[in-house]
């Protein structure tokens, strides 16, 4: 295998509080792409601040 080509697909359509799960569980669970996803849907303004 030379190369692959992924497509990340960021689901506009989530209600919000499902978007905060997402957010949340991202930023909980730490894996090393994590906060760049997390980044990304604060970019497109789907970010939901931390639960407490």
């Amino acid at each position: 295998m030379f190369q692959v080509l992924a497509k990340f697909k960021y689901d506009d359509h989530k209600s919000a509080e499902h978007r905060a799960r997402v957010a949340d569980g991202l930023r909980g669970r730490g894996e090393p792409r994590d906060a760049g996803a997390e980044a990304q849907l604060a970019r497109r303004g789907l970010r939901h601040e931390p639960s407490e």
